[in-house]
């Protein structure tokens, strides 16, 4: 656990120097707090891609366990229409079919945690501004980023985990997942 910025001079996006560095390249779970403490809302929220996220949906089903908390599972991505369809209207069975995409995928954790309670939501719109503003009703998000080599000093984060981390209101758990 780390604060967002510290004493140093250097911080990169919102973040300092250290909270920087562990984001991007600590193989355990960094959570990085901003300052100033928010009233407790009982709520985790954790945005998730697709079923190879096990790590940070570990993370936050179990943080949801010891807090007692609701869990807000989150899908967000941009829909790309065909040329000539109507950009504002996402049809009927891509959602339909991207929520049980995601109950599924949640249906094994369920089992594992019988007494977290679950909510989903499948939204379409840029995840990073999506999970941004959740982080606003969390008492922490849960974020994933793929396993980067500690020889990699120079790896960047995804534009995702940066806008989160940007604009964090809540604690923000990183969670370092599998190579891909």
């Amino acid at each position: 656990v780390v604060g967002a910025r510290g004493a140093g001079g250097r911080e990169q996006k919102g973040l300092g120097s250290v909270s920087h560095y562990l984001a991007v390249h600590a193989r355990c779970p960094v959570v990085i707090t901003p300052a100033g403490a928010a009233p407790e809302r009982h709520q985790v929220v954790v945005g998730v891609r697709d079923p190879e996220d096990e790590a940070h949906l570990a993370f936050a089903f179990e943080e949801a366990a010891c807090r007692q908390a609701h869990l807000l599972v989150v899908q967000a991505w941009h829909w790309f229409p065909p040329a000539g369809a109507d950009h504002a209207v996402v049809p009927t069975h891509i959602s339909a079919h991207a929520q049980a995409r995601l109950s599924a995928m949640l249906d094994p954790w369920r089992e594992k945690y019988p007494d977290v309670e679950v909510g989903t939501e499948v939204i379409h719109d840029s995840p990073g501004r999506v999970l941004s503003q959740l982080a606003g009703i969390a008492d922490v998000l849960v974020i994933g980023r793929q396993h980067r080599s500690m020889a990699n000093t120079d790896a960047p984060l995804g534009s995702v985990t940066q806008a989160v981390l940007g604009s964090a209101r809540c604690p923000i758990a990183v969670v370092a997942g599998g190579s891909r």
